[in-house]
């Protein structure tokens, strides 16, 4: 019997969760008008003569087994997934390769152990005892219990706890057309203050890591092109580790092409000092949790000194005022804490002061990240799932956030 190698174990015994692969149809033609093919033409010929060698369908489809979502090329035989690689068409994320991750998730698809139909416990809690019945009785059963509850409890007694990204919309419209608000999901327990100001500034709720994601822009011709470019001269990572803990591979790249490519330089504001941080030009220690305060001296600075005639204090871009709503009311609540004092310390609140009494980090160095991330354009303050993620001081903080972003 041969040995089995790592590289062919996991080629065999694995696949993407690819619930989703038979409804896939993103195939090359959709990413030739977009002009994202960047794979060579003969080595594309070699993937298609390889397909048509092995008589396979082909489906492209996303991989969901992390949050990168990277394009995925699935070879699909008799109905039955036969192998996973990265979609050579599309290679934004995972530069057209797919990781053992990807491919590993087969085993998720074809598991024995995976639930296929409905199961009804018929025994204790605990017991794990259950018998098959079919999705008729099941939808009846769950719809008659949902309006008993209603009708005893009211609406809002239903709360609808989701995964994310392939279930979580569906969830979400049969707990609002209840009559519920409830309705959570991985994010209630993973970063729902870092997500906060998003969706509240811009009804997104993760959209700053997407500074350097590249994106579809439509040309004056109609056509869609993939703007691949990184055009940020400065990023600023707050309680963020992209190159040790995330999940966003593009994320990564990005910020890796924007330096080589643009300049760009790479400030890191955290505690400890992370594999990021001692890949940056430079690092800003804080007490943890004060990431808001910190935003909070940084906007209260720009607007302080923001001068239009002077070329290097024009921060603020007022045109993008004309496509928001809000502002006035938000620079009015802001202000309105500027001559209040912080009994804590005795400083007015969102001074220079006020912040360095908050989180250890020099004045002047205060100073130097709002002027610096003011004036250098463009320029992207990214939170993480750490500090600004897990403290509910990050509510605030990721309001602030997407201000500084917007506004400069």
């Amino acid at each position: 019997m041969s040995k089995l190698s790592r590289r062919k174990f996991i080629e065999l015994g694995s696949l993407a969760s690819l619930a989703v692969i038979a409804g896939a149809t993103l195939g090359p033609a959709i990413y030739e008008k977009m002009h994202l093919v960047q794979i060579p033409a003969e080595n594309l010929r070699a993937v298609k003569q390889r397909i048509k060698k092995r008589d396979v369908q082909v489906k492209y489809t996303a991989c969901v087994m992390c949050a990168a979502e990277c394009a995925l090329e699935v070879w699909v035989k008799d109905g039955r997934v036969v192998r996973v690689y990265g979609n050579p068409h599309l290679t934004y994320n995972s530069r057209g390769a797919a990781c053992a991750k990807a491919i590993a998730g087969l085993q998720l698809v074809y598991s024995p152990y995976r639930i296929k139909y409905p199961l009804k416990r018929v025994g204790e809690r605990g017991e794990g005892k259950f018998v098959r019945i079919s999705w008729e009785q099941a939808i009846d059963e769950i719809a008659r219990k949902l309006v008993e509850i209603k009708k005893k409890y009211g609406p809002e007694a239903l709360l609808t706890d989701t995964g994310d990204v392939t279930d979580r919309d569906q969830y979400w419209r049969l707990t609002f057309a209840f009559g519920s608000p409830n309705a959570v999901e991985h994010g209630a327990i993973c970063d729902t203050p870092r997500r906060h100001g998003p969706k509240l500034i811009v009804n997104g709720k993760r959209w700053e890591p997407d500074i350097l994601r590249p994106v579809p822009i439509r040309m004056p011709d109609g056509s869609l092109k993939w703007y691949d470019k990184h055009d940020a001269k400065l990023i600023i990572y707050v309680g963020w580790n992209p190159f040790t803990a995330t999940r966003i591979v593009w994320e990564t790249v990005g910020t890796v092409r924007a330096k080589k490519e643009n300049g760009c330089k790479v400030f890191v504001v955290d505690p400890g000092f992370s594999n990021t941080a001692s890949l940056a030009d430079e690092w800003f220690p804080i007490r943890p949790g004060t990431d808001g305060d910190l935003f909070a001296a940084m906007l209260r600075y720009i607007l302080e000194h923001n001068n239009p005639a002077d070329p290097t204090r024009n921060y603020i871009d007022y045109s993008v005022l004309k496509y928001v709503e809000g502002w006035e009311e938000f620079l009015e609540n802001f202000k309105s804490w500027w001559d209040k004092v912080d009994p804590v310390n005795g400083f007015k609140y969102f001074t220079l002061e006020w912040a360095e009494a908050r989180t250890g980090l020099p004045k002047e160095k205060i100073e130097y990240l709002a002027h610096v991330f003011g004036i250098t354009k463009p320029a992207a303050l990214i939170w993480g799932m750490q500090s600004p993620g897990h403290h509910y001081n990050g509510y605030v903080a990721s309001i602030l956030g997407c201000v500084l972003n917007i506004i400069t």
